[in-house]
């Protein structure tokens, strides 16, 4: 059965795949938690890779370049603030 306040949250085809219930789920609050999880899921997919455990590896290698690019904007946008302030400020 779908969440309610998921299913006004999330439409798929739209802004997201798929609406589905997950068997397990966890929060992982803090980067130690993360990078245990990661450091699992990348030795698990290298082991014995089923197609399951390389589409994992592959999402989750794919979210840290996609976060990395993310937050080198947000700096450079910074740097380009400071950087217009502080000749507006001369």
């Amino acid at each position: 059965m779908q969440n309610p306040s998921a299913s006004h949250l999330l439409a798929p085809g739209k802004n997201c795949w798929r609406v589905d219930d997950a068997r397990r789920a966890r929060l992982l609050v803090d980067g130690a938690a993360y990078f245990a999880a990661l450091r699992q899921v990348m030795a698990a997919a290298l082991s014995d890779p089923s197609p399951l455990q390389i589409t994992v590896l592959v999402i989750v290698l794919l979210s840290i370049a996609l976060g990395a690019v993310g937050i080198h904007r947000w700096l450079m946008r910074r740097e380009r603030s400071a950087r217009e302030r502080e000749a507006g400020a001369t």
